[in-house]
Order: structure tokens, then C-alpha cells, then sequence
């Protein structure tokens, strides 16, 4: 803590110095020492009267008395005496410099001054300084007050403040911050000397700045206690430029000369991110309810046809075998076996897709051409006349993202354009364009297949929609779109009788989440 020294200042605000004489002018003597020394002594402030060498003239018994000295203790002392040690050996050069332009002033506005007892002991004070003609020189009058006790409170008020988990920054009538706490120190990433002084439009995005200016001057024409930014985003822009989300109070400092307000200011980032986490959570809730519902629609009415079937097909298998056509029975629980199964495998396909999101694990590198060619090595394996499978690959080999979610949209996407033929076309074909850049994966999955009529391309990724014959259990489209949502990825269709392209776009996996 800087300690300057004792020198000229401007008596204390709403404690002055009794007038001692005016400059004296023709009509009137001059006043004496004596003089001097009864205003002195009659006088309840704390005064001293200071030769233009420094030496003490003389002192009032409320200044000996404050310094610890006796009565007339500090009368042909150095004023350096009362000056503490680290600002002693520059004192006198002040002191020049006052007389050479003496002024009625305060000192060290905007520091901490010390002033130095006669048990060595320092003390906080304020002083004022008068300069006086006398004896044709120019003296000086000080006032010293001592202010212990005010700092006291001051330090009482800074760890009351600094005790608060909110930050708060009091700010004065030009918008400039004159006290912060510990709080408000944490939330800039800064030191209170780095924010002491600075406007608050600082700590407001530049688009805010110009008319925060307005909306501080309109605040201060009425000022009452409030909080800021109803039904709007409130931001904190460290120096650092990060944004914080906060809200604010603001209230008015009764007693004190201008308009400073206290600014109460909590960052809510964890809370936003619990809000948004809820809202994920209830919108993954909402989407997997439509999904159940959905699922007991089909059980009712999907499941339960095929199951009477399969009971049926058994019903005829139990009568055959009574009347010993064994061929008969044979066939009907062939049939009854076919049915069970494409069931079952339309049971699994709901699994499939209640589980999507939940196992896909962390992320990890995926080599896209290569896991291509495997998937279609799998779907065509049995096929005598499969599809001709061509690649196009721009940009890196591997991708980051989770493995699991983006093999099984390949696998259902290319499974689609393996199944769906157009008779009509001597030859079938299936293209797969990938371009990769350091964020975005973007793939075309075309096919020439018949295409997709106008009036179903709205549903198809909407489960057990089918638009064929033989198109399976109507839930892989279903399961791309659902992977493709928790990635954050995007797809579009565009479709005619010439065959069908998927266009895909999925952003690489930012961290070991995937988002609900």
C-alpha cells in the first residue's frame, strides 16, 4: 500500500478548518503568532501551522494529542517527522512544489495516506491544506484527521461484500466501477486493479454499449431498487471476450454525493445448462412416448393380423396331420415358421430402434470406404445378381464420430438401395459419394431404383411405413432418421422414377456425449 506523505490538501469535506484571517489588505495588521496560536487552540479539528522550511510552528492540543506527543510536542519539529519512512526523502520536494503554486487542497485523492505517531506507529488519515501569508512568506495550515475508524468499516463492508457468492460491483454516477468483491473478480477472470476504473459498458457486448449509456442516465433520473433484462438475455463479457449469462439487480447507494448504484450480478450458466439439459431430457421423453405409442398401434393391428395367421396356419397343420396329408401339414407350418420369423424380425426392429442413442459409446475414428464395402460384402453375400456398388471418396479416409450410430445408417441405407429394383432397368446400380472436412461429413447414397412416389416421401421416416410389397418390417428409415437426430445430422430425399439419392450431412462428434 502506497504511503504518501504529509503535504498539502484541501481541508476534509464537511469538517473545515475555522478561518484563520484573510489576506490582509491595506485596512487591516496582519495577525500575529499569538494569534494564530489562540485559533488554533480554540479550534476542536486537529490543526498544525507549518513554516516554509517544513518546521512546525506550532500545533493544537487535539494534533499532539492525536500524534501521541505532549502539549507543544510537535512545535519546532519537522514536519517530515509525521512522514512515514518510505516517503520522508521526497517529501521536501513536495513541499517545494505546493509553494511554488500553493493552493487550498485535499491530498492524495485517490490513495491511502499515512501519518507516522511518536511511538513510530502508523495510522490512516486525511488531510487538508490552506496556504497563509504570514510574516511575508507563505505558510501552511494542515488538518489531519484520523480515520481509523472509517477504515475499519470499510475493511468490515469488503469481507461482508467478499463473503457473498454473487459478484457486486458498485458503480458511480459516470458509469465507473469503484468497488468490486471478490465474486465480481472471479466472474471477469480478472484482478480488482484491472477492473477498478473501468466503465461498465466494458463488460457489455459492443452492440449494448451506446445505449446502456442511455438506459444507466434514464436509471438515475429514478432511481429505485430493480432487476434488469425482463422477458431478455443478459450477458457479462469477460476480457477475456467469453460471454457469461448473468442476471442483475441494481440498487441505489442512499447518502452518497452523485448517483452509485450497487450491481448484483449472478451467473446462471449452470442453471441454463440444467434448463437445457430438462428440455432434452423431456423432449427425448416426449419423442420416445410417440414412439411407444406407435409401437402399441402396431401391436394391435400389425402383430396381432399375423399372429392369427400363424395361429391359423397351425389350426390347418393339427387337421392335416389328422387326416394324414402330410404334405399339406408340412406346408402350413412352413408358412406358419415364415410368418413367426418376419415378426420376430419386426419385434428386434422396434428394439432396435427404442435402444438407437442409448449404446453408442464414445466416439472414435471410423474408416467410412472401407466400412462401406464391408456392409455391402454383408447384404450382398447371398445374392446371386446384386447391385453394382461404386464409391466416390473426397477429402480424409476416417471420420470422427460414434461408430456404432453412423454404421447402422450406412448399413439400413445401402440395405434400401440393395432391395429396391426397378425390374424395368436391365442393370442395378447403387453409388455412394463421400466427402469429408475437418467438422462435416456429407454423403450421397443414390440408387436407380424405382423411386419413391410423391405423396409417401413425407412419411417415409415414420415407423412401420411401407410403400412396397416386400419392403420389410417398415422401421430403417425410422432408425436412420432417429441416429441421424442424436448426431445432429441432417438428411434429405430427393426421389423420381429414374431412383432415389439420400443426402447426409453429420458433424464430427465434439465430445463423448451424444446429445438425448
Amino acid at each position: 500500500m502506497q504511503t504518501p506523505e504529509i503535504g498539502p490538501s484541501a481541508p476534509v469535506a464537511g469538517r473545515p478548518p475555522p478561518r484563520l484571517s484573510s489576506a490582509p489588505t491595506e485596512a487591516a495588521e496582519p495577525p500575529t503568532l499569538a494569534q494564530y496560536r489562540l485559533a488554533l487552540d480554540l479550534s476542536p479539528t486537529p490543526l498544525l501551522l507549518c513554516r516554509p522550511d517544513g518546521e512546525i510552528a506550532m500545533a493544537n492540543t487535539h494534533m499532539t494529542s492525536l500524534f501521541g506527543y505532549p502539549t507543544h510536542g510537535l512545535d519546532g519539529q519537522r514536519i517530515e517527522t509525521l512522514v512515514p519512512d518510505a516517503a520522508r526523502s521526497q517529501h521536501p520536494q513536495q513541499r517545494a512544489a505546493f509553494l511554488y503554486r500553493p493552493a487550498k487542497r485535499r491530498m492524495g485523492a485517490g490513495r491511502d495516506l499515512f501519518a507516522v505517531k511518536a511511538d513510530g506507529s502508523l495510522f490512516p488519515v486525511e488531510i487538508g491544506l490552506e496556504p497563509l501569508r504570514l510574516e511575508g512568506e507563505t505558510w501552511v495550515l494542515a488538518t489531519v484527521l484520523d480515520i481509523s475508524e472509517r477504515k475499519a468499516g470499510e475493511r468490515r463492508l469488503r469481507d461482508a461484500l467478499d463473503s457473498s457468492a454473487s459478484a457486486m460491483l458498485m458503480v458511480d454516477e459516470t458509469g465507473r466501477l469503484i468497488l468490486v468483491n471478490r465474486a465480481a473478480c472471479t466472474l471477469a477472470g480478472a484482478t480488482e486493479d484491472e477492473m477498478l476504473g473501468r466503465t461498465v459498458e466494458t463488460f457489455l457486448p459492443p452492440a449494448l454499449r451506446k445505449a446502456h449509456a442511455v438506459f444507466r442516465n434514464s436509471f438515475a433520473a429514478a432511481a429505485e431498487a430493480r432487476t434488469m433484462g425482463a422477458n431478455r438475455d443478459l450477458v457479462f463479457l469477460r476480457p477475456d471476450g467469453r460471454e457469461v449469462p448473468v442476471e442483475i439487480g441494481l440498487t441505489p447507494i442512499a447518502g452518497q454525493p452523485g448517483t452509485q448504484v450497487m450491481a448484483t450480478i449472478v451467473d446462471i450458466t449452470d442453471r441454463l445448462a440444467h434448463d437445457a439439459a430438462i428440455t432434452e431430457r423431456n423432449t427425448a421423453l416426449s419423442e420416445l412416448n410417440a414412439e411407444l405409442a406407435q409401437f402399441a398401434y402396431s401391436a394391435s393391428h400389425d402383430l396381432k393380423a399375423p399372429l392369427s395367421t400363424i395361429a391359423g396356419l397351425l389350426e390347418l397343420a393339427l387337421e392335416d396331420l389328422s387326416a394324414g396329408a402330410e404334405e399339406e401339414c408340412r406346408r402350413a407350418i412352413s408358412e406358419a415358421l415364415k410368418s413367426a420369423r418376419r415378426n420376430a424380425a419386426k419385434v428386434e426392429a422396434v428394439l432396435a430402434l427404442a435402444r438407437a442413442g442409448q449404446t453408442e459409446g464414445a466416439p472414435g475414428d471410423v474408416h467410412l470406404e472401407r466400412a462401406a464395402r464391408d456392409i455391402w460384402q454383408d447384404l450382398t453375400a447371398s445374392q446371386a445378381e446384386p447391385p453394382v456398388l461404386t464409391i466416390q471418396s473426397l477429402g480424409s479416409e476416417t471420420f470422427h464420430t460414434h461408430p456404432q450410430a453412423l454404421l447402422t445408417i450406412l448399413e439400413n441405407l445401402l440395405s434400401n438401395a440393395c432391395r429396391f429394383r426397378d425390374p424395368a432397368k436391365p442393370d442395378h446400380w447403387v453409388n455412394l459419394r463421400i466427402e469429408t472436412s475437418e467438422d462435416t461429413l456429407n454423403m450421397i447414397i443414390s440408387d436407380n431404383g424405382p423411386g419413391i412416389a410423391p405423396e409417401d416421401l413425407p412419411h417415409i421416416f415414420s415407423m412401420f411405413k411401407r410403400f412396397a410389397a416386400d419392403a420389410g418390417h417398415g422401421l430403417g428409415l425410422a432408425i436412420v432418421h432417429k441416429h441421424l437426430r442424436r448426431l445432429g445430422g441432417q438428411i434429405d430425399v430427393e426421389s423420381s422414377p429414374e431412383g432415389t439419392d439420400f443426402h447426409l450431412t453429420i458433424p464430427a462428434a465434439p465430445s463423448t456425449e451424444v446429445r438425448p
